[in-house]
């Protein structure tokens, strides 16, 4: 075998395996960047679960908003430029035939001027007469125009004006209205309507920053509200832990059971701190909250968390800055624990004040909320 045939024989090899080295470094970076996706995903959860913790108690001021705002008028039109544009267009349509009047008397009078023969003598002066008198009645005629076009104009800027005024009435009628059907709704919900405290509830909960579904069940009385929240199951909470490798290969660490059932309670005590916060900052005629923390994962509904707020102690707590978890124990919550720190369900408290109240006189709804 020659050389230049052994050449030939190395040259496939040698293709082949550059073929092959590059498919694998790009399955590598492909993996490399798999993992990132993980690690970036696995800390985004955590990161979500940890954001319902950051609750901030602002209560809503409603005296201002029982104020009527005032009608602020818009800037009104100015038509006088009708005036001059109906002038203009006027003129415009007199310019061609003056000038061509204007043209034929010049030459009608060149012609006085150059020639000398009798007959066109008198046929230029006779012309020049005749286009001045036409010219005149010409000029009268455009004046007259003029002045209906500006009559005119006047007629259409007390029309357009006219109309606008109707429009600020109607806007300043409707205005004055809206105002005064929000102020009514404000302080249905301020005397503690309920109509008006429901549709505030079904309607601005949402706003709540939960980044999974939840359900919240209200039933009113006496002005009194007893709210069920229905906790997610404690799946949400990640099993793992995820830690990036300078090789890109993220390590994950399965928690123990205790750290789990902490980070639970944790999350399920932000979520009635969230709620709570909300209730009292927008429902200013709720003196008393009885909040209840249910739980739907074993056969029956259990209740893991159970409170009665006032609302005097609920804001001096939350405005204390703490976690959630010391905020309820500060708040008195009852709740129970294992030596694992899992719950241990218990009674569900019912609102005292409401007596031996019939159930057709509890007012209810439910509230779903989705991200």
């Amino acid at each position: 075998m020659t050389k230049k045939s052994t050449e030939r024989g190395r040259e496939p090899r040698e293709k082949n395996t550059q073929v092959y080295v590059d498919e694998l470094y790009f399955r590598h970076v492909d993996q490399i960047e798999r993992w990132r996706q993980e690690h970036e995903h696995s800390k985004a959860v955590e990161a979500k679960l940890q954001s319902v913790s950051d609750f901030e108690y602002e209560p809503i001021d409603y005296a201002p908003l029982l104020e009527k705002e005032p009608w602020i008028e818009p800037p009104r039109t100015d038509f006088s430029s009708l005036i001059p544009e109906a002038r203009i267009a006027v003129e415009n349509k007199y310019y061609t035939p003056l000038v061509t009047r204007a043209a034929l008397a010049m030459a009608a009078l060149f012609c006085l001027i150059i020639f000398n023969n009798p007959v066109i003598l008198w046929t230029a002066g006779i012309a020049v007469f005749a286009i001045v008198g036409w010219t005149y009645w010409t000029i009268s005629q455009r004046q007259n125009a003029i002045r209906e076009a500006i009559e005119g104009a006047k007629i259409e800027i007390a029309r357009r004006e006219g109309a606008e005024q109707r429009l600020i009435d109607e806007q300043r009628t409707n205005h004055d209205v809206a105002e005064e059907d929000r102020i009514q709704v404000i302080q249905k919900l301020v005397d503690g309507e309920i109509s008006a405290v429901f549709a505030k509830l079904d309607a601005q909960m949402i706003t709540i920053n939960f980044p999974f579904p939840l359900t919240v069940d209200v039933e009113l009385c006496k002005n009194i509200p007893s709210m069920q929240v229905w906790f997610p199951p404690k799946t949400i909470i990640p099993k793992q832990t995820s830690e990036l490798q300078p090789s890109g290969r993220p390590i994950y660490t399965d928690k123990e059971m205790r750290a789990i059932n902490k980070q639970y309670v944790e999350l399920c005590a932000a979520i009635l701190m969230q709620v709570a916060c909300f209730v009292f900052a927008n429902i200013p005629s709720f003196q008393t909250l009885y909040l209840s923390g249910m739980s739907k994962e074993n056969a029956n509904n259990e209740c893991l968390i159970a409170m009665r707020l006032e609302r005097e102690t609920f804001e001096a707590v939350a405005r204390l800055g703490t976690t959630p978890l010391i905020a309820l124990q500060r708040l008195q919550a009852n709740f129970a624990n294992d030596t694992s720190l899992d719950f241990i369900p218990i009674p569900e408290t019912k609102p005292e004040e409401w007596g031996d109240m019939e159930q057709q006189f509890v007012r209810a709804l439910k509230i779903k909320l989705f991200k």
